[in-house]
């Protein structure tokens, strides 16, 4: 038995499939999240603490707009699925 809500559904190999994925996605975006920090630390190394400091905070921060977009990109999907937008 499932249920249908908006595009997911919610039968038990389903949900399991999904969770998979998601797992899987995490898992995966802070491998390239670490590997991104790795490469910016190499690249500190021959610096002094000063620039250090600078360089790590300009290069290694986080994303703000990637959640954002995909926040909006879940909403415009509901909105389409619901007949809104």
């Amino acid at each position: 038995m499932s249920i249908k809500i908006g595009f997911f559904f919610l039968g038990y190999p389903w949900r399991r499939v999904s969770d998979i994925i998601v797992v899987i996605s995490g898992i995966g975006g802070n491998y390239l999240y670490m590997r991104h920090i790795e490469k910016v630390i190499d690249n500190s190394k021959d610096m002094n603490d000063f620039e250090k400091e600078e360089f790590i905070k300009n290069k290694a921060g986080t994303n703000i707009l990637a959640p954002i977009c995909a926040f909006v990109l879940i909403i415009m999907v509901y909105l389409k699925i619901h007949g809104v937008y």
